[in-house]
């Protein structure tokens, strides 16, 4: 019978929040986890927090995006009704 490797658990996180004025933050959170050798820890573990950083990071950029075009039309929006109104 073969000698089972001894394995590890590896979880990482990154968090971020977005300040979004009037003392509001949108909060982003990511966590990942896998089981590995315990000789692949420090690489695993490398992976997991690069994973969870880009993933907090694209939803930022995503939600920044969406927060700009939603300000945008709101703007938009306002412009239109002065030129009415004038």
């Amino acid at each position: 019978m073969p000698i089972k490797e001894k394995t590890i658990e590896v979880c990482r996180s990154f968090s971020q929040k977005v300040n979004l004025g009037n003392y509001e933050t949108c909060d982003f959170f990511c966590s990942a986890k896998a089981e590995v050798a315990e000789k692949d820890f420090e690489t695993t573990s490398a992976e997991l927090f690069e994973r969870c950083y880009n993933e907090v990071m694209g939803s930022i950029l995503e939600f920044k995006a969406k927060q700009d075009t939603k300000d945008t039309k709101q703007w938009e929006d306002k412009q239109q009704e002065i030129n009415k109104n004038q």
